[in-house]
């Protein structure tokens, strides 16, 4: 893999109508693109969903969502998700492939290991996701492509 440095410094906005300054900030920070990755329910019920997209729009901010997220997925919406992640990367031109990122193969069956028998957390993805051999060859093959 190339040798890299990532410096991600963190902002948060707290309070009454911050959300209708999201667009700002995106912008603030250099942004042009966003995902929204949400669940649903009291997000779209309470308007604030909708506050936040005008607010994105206002500020000429491109955006896709990913609605509909729930605790513990199956793995066809996680797919799903992937998927959309993916031509958002790509649309923004961000590498998607291990190949892309600089990687060597002999790197990818490390990853594609961790990925599968997790981090020592009974075989979950830092405890969020338990993989199938099925799911690990999916993965794989996405690497490598």
């Amino acid at each position: 893999m190339n040798n890299f440095t990532f410096y991600s410094p963190t902002f948060f906005a707290f309070g009454k109508d911050t959300e209708n300054e999201a667009g700002t900030y995106v912008k603030q920070f250099g942004g042009s693109k966003v995902l929204i990755h949400y669940g649903g329910g009291s997000v779209v019920r309470s308007g604030l969903l909708d506050r936040v997209k005008k607010s994105l729009e206002d500020a000429g901010v491109d955006y896709r969502e990913l609605g509909g997220v729930k605790p513990n997925p199956r793995s066809g919406p996680v797919y799903e998700g992937i998927d959309m992640f993916e031509r958002f990367l790509r649309s923004i031109g961000m590498p998607t492939t291990f190949a892309e990122l600089g990687a060597k193969e002999e790197d990818i069956p490390k990853l594609v290991d961790v990925l599968c028998n997790g981090d020592g957390r009974d075989g979950n993805i830092y405890g969020f996701v338990k993989l199938t051999a099925e799911d690990c060859t999916k993965i794989y093959k996405m690497m490598v492509k």
